[in-house]
């Protein structure tokens, strides 16, 4: 037929790409039915900064060039190439699309459309285990790249320190809730596998700079997110309470932690380890594609505040 003919050449150009080169011919095939495949002509734009995008790409071919208009003139942020991916973020949340992508020479590549993350949730729990991970790592690379490029400025840092960020920003800082994806059935299971821990006032619980694996959830109380500035001086950026998570980073990628977490009251969290999940995972593969799913989310909510932050910071600097 037509569409098993469409479905095989798919097929073909997922198995060239080193993306997928953990996916067995099973988990390919079903991959093969949640995409399809575009032909973009040379010049052409994709995507335009503040568009609703509802879907992310792979490229299969060519390359395409990643930028921001500014005043007049264009500032490319990245030029990509074959297996990498863009418009990720667009599929993780429901906010507008923060660049623009233009094609540089006539490229292919694979669409994805955000309502097969939810698709893959009822068709196929191991396909959506290992593309949740594939794509924990490609939005981690691009939140640790952001601070690494605001982060280490010692202008943007002093700004900090004056601009009281938590205050002008905060307010608007709505982070995703496990509970929004994840059932009462989910959370005794994530217990039975992880460990509560509880904590006093103001009780420093993961530091900047750690190299650690464990996912938190905010199960009563509240925390607080940190940047340590040069002299030792803590700036709080968010606040987190119950429902919420952090660690998130560190957890998809075996990194460093980015800032420095304390208790803002006394407070009771669900550590997550990964090697633990990777254990018992089949136990519950919806439980923990699901969690997946909320950690994704919750970073790229985070690259979108941290890009206000710093941009924030910067502005004042000016």
């Amino acid at each position: 037929s037509v569409r098993e003919g469409i479905l095989l050449s798919t097929l073909r150009e997922l198995v060239k790409l080193d993306l997928f080169e953990e996916f067995n011919d099973d988990e390919l095939y079903s991959l093969s039915k949640m995409v399809a495949i575009t032909h973009i002509p040379a010049d052409t734009i994709i995507c335009n900064e503040g568009d609703q995008g509802n879907e992310m790409y792979i490229l299969l071919s060519g390359c395409v060039d990643v930028f921001k208009d500014i005043g007049s003139d264009s500032e490319v942020l990245a030029r990509l190439g074959q297996g990498e991916m863009f418009g990720e973020m667009s599929i993780l949340d429901d906010t507008t699309r923060n660049a623009c992508v233009k094609s540089v020479e006539a490229s292919s590549a694979l669409i994805f459309g955000k309502e097969s993350l939810h698709l893959f949730l009822n068709e196929n729990l191991n396909v959506a285990y290992r593309f949740f991970l594939l794509l924990g790592k490609c939005v981690n690379r691009r939140l640790r790249l952001l601070n690494l490029n605001f982060l280490f400025s010692q202008l943007t840092l002093e700004k900090l320190s004056e601009v009281n960020i938590s205050q002008n920003l905060g307010w608007a800082y709505s982070p995703v809730s496990f509970f929004d994806l994840l059932d009462n059935d989910d959370l005794d299971f994530l217990k039975g596998i992880g460990s509560v821990k509880e904590y006093a006032t103001d009780e420093i619980v993961v530091d900047e700079n750690e190299v650690a694996r464990d996912l938190f959830l905010v199960l009563e109380g509240a925390i607080k997110i940190i940047k340590l500035l040069p002299m030792g001086e803590e700036v709080q950026l968010v606040e987190l309470r119950k429902g919420n998570l952090f660690g998130e980073m560190s957890f998809l990628d075996d990194g460093f932690r980015s800032a420095r977490v304390k208790t803002n009251a006394a407070t009771k969290l669900l550590a997550l380890n990964r090697q633990c999940i990777e254990r018992n995972r089949k136990k519950d593969m919806l439980a923990v594609c699901k969690l997946f799913l909320v950690a994704l989310q919750n970073i790229s909510h985070n690259i979108r505040l941290t890009t206000e932050i710093y941009n924030k910071a910067r502005s004042a600097a000016n």
